[in-house]
């Protein structure tokens, strides 16, 4: 055999041998990683999934706080009045709020009062098996429970499945000790999976608990739920698919069910598609260019699909999406990097999703606490670099506790909301930020903005809020009002002082009769516009 013969034959043996080498690089490296960014992406849809629905209950359990801090029930449960069930604890209360039936227990565990809304195509549910001392589920909402706490959870009650809520009652202000329990339930229905699966945007379903199964491929790590209990999601494989399954605890800590997710192989799919195309160019090149595949193959091939797979590897382990794999040619490990760094910018996007539930208020919208220091924080050092003015107005519902005593948490919520329209109407610029600090407090913080554009903005909110005419009997003025404190940032002073005097002056509003603005200024709030009274700056 000619020399040249053997030569390419040596040449195409160490190119087999190399494509080989490459392709187990390939399926065991890459082809790993995509593997266990899947389930880790499902194990991470899971707890996506709990927490949409952990947010359902803590919705519900925002709305038990009106039923369990309120005086006039409190005096209820001790003696119980016609005038009083026939006023509060009817149906027809129970439909704004979408609640199915609400309990009235008293400290003795004897269940008080009953009351059940229909459902919108359907009955009412029957609570008479709760009115038995026997129901196991009457044992569990009437167990132990520390004053201050609630406890929430599924149950299943006839042919319905519900989403309930427990919590001592006590009086509004929190001064006395509890008096019996008060429960509100919700139906966990078609439409509340719906209205979860549209706000968390993952498809599921509710199944029954299922008996002994073919063993998972794997169990991924145990999720716990102060709503729906500890377990571990359960994964299986299929060609196209993964079916990932949480079983779900009731109130009483019992199997209530599983929730089912089939999550198509894309990840797994699209490592398959690249390894195939790497694969057939692999061949290609190593048929046109012979000679010089073995320095090729590890400079241009193994060690750039080495260092990609080494990449994968350790964003992996960081758990941080925000890296990318620093790959950038034109061809095809490329494109691979490229899809690798489309499906990180994606579970990106999904954790910064829930970054920003972490720093929204849930009931008006606005930005929450965290998320205004965090601004106030930004906007002083822009402001350091580029001069630009810098207001802070603050605001404060006046006498809100009397107006929640009077009408009831959800009216005072309804109030709250109408607060944070306001604001957003009149600080609509993307540099101003809304901000509900806590209780009855807003922030609106200014950025780029003059006295004028300042205190523009704050007597719109005043007066806007004025015009509402929302009625309140149990302040001076008749009707729901503002007091609002004003600060305009001086040069070199830092965030606690600027929030300081924007305090300050807000306090000043409320001493000096409410329903007013004042400003600080020179470390002094000085009064700016009260009704009919108007100081100009």
């Amino acid at each position: 055999m000619p020399l040249i013969a053997r030569l390419i034959l040596g040449v195409v043996g160490v190119l087999a041998v190399a494509v080989l080498l490459a392709a187990r690089l390939l399926t065991s490296g890459i082809g790993a990683s995509y593997v266990q960014i899947e389930r880790e992406a499902a194990e991470h849809e899971t707890e996506r999934l709990v927490n949409a629905l952990e947010i359902e209950a803590r919705s519900l359990g925002q709305l038990l706080l009106g039923w369990a801090h309120w005086s006039e029930l409190y005096g209820y449960v001790a003696a119980p009045s016609a005038a009083f069930r026939a006023e509060n604890l009817q149906p027809t209360v129970l439909v704004p709020s979408d609640l199915a039936w609400v309990l009235v227990i008293g400290p003795d565990g004897h269940v008080i009062d009953a009351i059940a809304a229909p459902a919108t195509k359907g009955a009412a549910p029957d609570l008479s098996p709760l009115k038995s001392p026997s129901s196991p589920l009457l044992r569990t909402l009437t167990g132990p429970i520390a004053a201050d706490a609630s406890q929430c959870g599924v149950a299943r009650l006839g042919a319905e499945n519900f989403l309930t809520c427990r919590m001592a009652i006590r009086d509004t202000a929190v001064s006395q000790p509890p008096r019996g329990v008060v429960v509100i339930a919700r139906r966990f229905d078609a439409t509340l999976i719906q209205r979860v699966k549209a706000e968390s945007h993952i498809d599921f379903t509710l199944a029954p608990p299922s008996g002994p199964a073919v063993s998972p491929d794997i169990t991924g790590s145990p999720i716990t739920s102060p709503v729906f209990g500890r377990a571990s999601p359960v994964i299986r494989s299929t060609p196209n698919t993964l079916e990932v399954r949480h079983a779900v605890s009731d109130l009483g800590g019992g199997v209530f069910g599983e929730l089912v997710m089939s999550l198509p192989r894309e990840i797994s799919a699209l490592g398959r598609s690249s390894l195939a195309h790497v694969g057939l160019k692999l061949l290609a090149v190593a048929a046109l260019f012979a000679v010089a595949l073995v320095f090729v193959l590890d400079r241009v091939l193994v060690y750039r699909l080495r260092k990609l797979s080494g990449e994968i590897d350790r964003i992996w382990q960081q758990k941080d999406w925000t890296l990318r794999v620093t790959e950038s040619r034109s061809d095809e490990i490329g494109h691979l990097a490229a899809h690798t760094n489309a499906l990180l910018a994606v579970i990106g996007e999904q954790l910064r999703d829930l970054e920003l539930r972490a720093t929204t208020d849930s009931l008006t919208g606005l930005a929450n606490r965290r998320a205004f220091d965090e601004r106030l924080a930004l906007a002083l050092r822009r402001q350091q670099r580029t001069g630009a003015g810098l207001g802070l107005v603050m605001l404060d519902l006046d006498s809100f506790k009397s107006f929640n005593d009077r009408y009831g948490h959800a009216a005072g919520d309804h109030a709250l909301q109408k607060v944070g329209e306001v604001m957003r109407g009149a600080a609509a610029r993307a540099t101003d930020l809304c901000a509900r600090l806590g209780g009855e407090e807003f922030a609106i913080l200014l950025e780029d903005a003059d006295s004028a554009v300042v205190m523009n903005v704050a007597k719109h909110v005043r007066f806007t809020i004025e015009s509402m005419n929302i009625p309140h009997k149990n302040s001076q003025h008749g009707r729901l009002t503002i007091s609002i404190g004003v600060a305009l940032h001086e040069y070199g002073e830092d965030g606690e002082s600027f929030y300081m005097r924007a305090d300050a002056a807000l306090y000043r509003a409320k001493e000096g009769g409410r329903n007013r603005i004042e400003l600080a200024r020179e470390g002094l709030p000085v009064v700016i516009e009260s009704p009919g009274n108007t100081s100009r700056i």
